[in-house]
């Protein structure tokens, strides 16, 4: 990835759409790592729903700080 600082958590909102369920959450830790504000829309944008049904993405909920949902 040519330019891993540029819009991550942008990134994981195309792959997450693609169906690229890996890749959407390699560029979410990348999102975490740079602190990328694009973070804040974690719960609302309908781009990364595809993940919701994965268990990283509970783990991934824990490591920012965000409420989880119900199970």
């Amino acid at each position: 990835e040519p330019y891993p600082d540029e819009g991550p958590f942008q990134n994981a909102e195309i792959w997450a759409f693609r169906g690229e369920i890996d890749s959407a959450f390699r560029w979410l830790e990348r999102a975490c790592e740079i602190r990328d504000n694009g973070i804040t829309e974690l719960l609302t944008s309908q781009f990364l729903v595809p993940l919701h049904g994965d268990p990283r993405w509970r783990v991934f909920l824990k490591k920012v700080g965000a409420p989880l949902p119900p199970t």
